[in-house]
């Protein structure tokens, strides 16, 4: 059962025979929960709808990578990292500022040409933020797409990014955690992608030439490690026009990655 998000409204999705319900009313937001095995539910694919996402309280600090590899990314509390970057756009991560065995991403910067915008926990309007975000968007080639607690971005044709708000439940010590699962999808490898799940996009490892593997040191996850979550890296140039998806791509089948619980 699923109600429109936004002002004075309220949520109630039932996964499982659990509740988790979520209300906001203009004197500020509020948000309760009942405690049980939450169906946890990924931002796998471009294609797919999503409302509330709920993660278990269990499994270990991970990023699925384009070709389905399981890698752990515990990082430093509170710092950024790149997840993705191409010559067209950049996500940056923010870790929650618990950890390592309860580290999230607790806000998303995405940079595209002239956009930038950091996107957090905060409850939105769908209909009012989607307007808000392609005021923007729509000059520059790209697209947002808004649904209750799921943005998907289109930086440019078949580039999407997922932002999915989730929440896990009655963690030890710290209660309730609310943070974003993120999702990539691009319609091929490209050797231009980059950052700690970008990289395993690039197409050394979709030829089956070679496999991906993850060296698991605090010393690797620090190379990703930027500034700021406007920080542009890798290939990024804010003039860079966007893949021509017929030659560039030709032949190839779209790919996605995402995070869970990182």
């Amino acid at each position: 059962i699923n109600a429109e998000y936004g002002v004075n409204d309220r949520v109630i999705e039932f996964q499982q025979c659990n509740l988790l319900e979520f209300s906001h009313n203009s004197g500020g937001g509020k948000r309760k929960r009942q405690a049980g095995n939450v169906f946890a539910a990924s931002a796998v694919a471009s294609t797919a709808s999503f409302n509330v996402l709920a993660s278990g309280a269990n499994g270990d600090p991970h990023l699925v990578g384009a070709h389905g590899e399981h890698y752990e990314f515990f990082g430093q509390p509170g710092a950024v990292y790149t997840l993705f970057s191409t010559p067209q756009f950049v996500l940056n991560m923010q870790l929650w500022d618990k950890g390592p065995g309860d580290r999230y991403i607790e806000r998303l910067g995405v940079v595209f040409r002239n956009f930038t915008h950091v996107f957090s926990t905060a409850a939105f309007h769908p209909k009012k933020f989607e307007q808000k975000l392609n005021r923007e968007l729509v000059s520059l080639g790209g697209k947002a797409t808004v649904s209750p607690f799921h943005i998907q971005l289109e930086l440019c044709e078949g580039h999407k990014v997922d932002i999915a708000h989730g929440v896990a439940l009655a963690q030890k010590n710290v209660g309730d955690i609310y943070h974003l699962d993120v999702a990539v999808t691009v319609p091929g490898c490209h050797d231009a992608y980059g950052g700690a799940l970008g990289q395993t996009y690039q197409c050394r490892y979709a030829t089956g030439g070679e496999r991906f593997v993850w060296s698991q040191s605090r010393k690797v996850e620090e190379t990703f490690r930027v500034k700021s979550l406007s920080a542009k890296t890798g290939a990024f140039a804010r003039d860079a026009p966007c893949h021509d998806v017929a030659s560039v791509f030709a032949g190839q089948s779209p790919m996605s990655g995402r995070s869970g619980k990182v």
